[in-house]
């Protein structure tokens, strides 16, 4: 099993040491096949970093561009509690004036545990 394993992993990572060989017909088809689907995992990774950098992250979200307007920028991890209290203090009916023009942006970096 840890001679397969060896083989696999220099084969794969392109070292080709050559210590270790299949000496079989079936040997050297079985390795072929297990080189071939290292190699297209390994891309396969790499594609889906690749789109998660191009992408921003785990998503890409977008905001219109309000001119005119405030915002109110919520960034951390809180709990749903602490959001629901926030946002009926700032949107309470004694503030209507204040908040008519007044958006609420709630921002999660990738990773962080979403309440909502």
């Amino acid at each position: 099993m840890f001679a397969s394993m060896y083989f696999m992993f220099i084969n794969t990572s392109k070292t080709g040491i050559g210590d270790v060989l299949p000496r079989t017909i079936a040997g050297q088809v079985a390795s072929f096949v297990g080189t071939a689907f290292c190699v297209f995992l390994i891309l396969d990774v790499m594609l889906k970093l690749l789109q998660g950098f191009e992408l921003g992250g785990n998503s890409s979200p977008s905001y219109p561009n309000r001119p005119g307007q405030r915002h109110v920028i919520l960034v951390g991890s809180p709990s749903f509690q602490v959001i629901k209290d926030l946002l009926a203090e700032i949107y309470h009916e004694d503030h209507a004036d204040e908040t008519e023009d007044l958006n609420t942006v709630i921002m999660y970096l990738p990773g962080q545990r979403k309440v909502i």
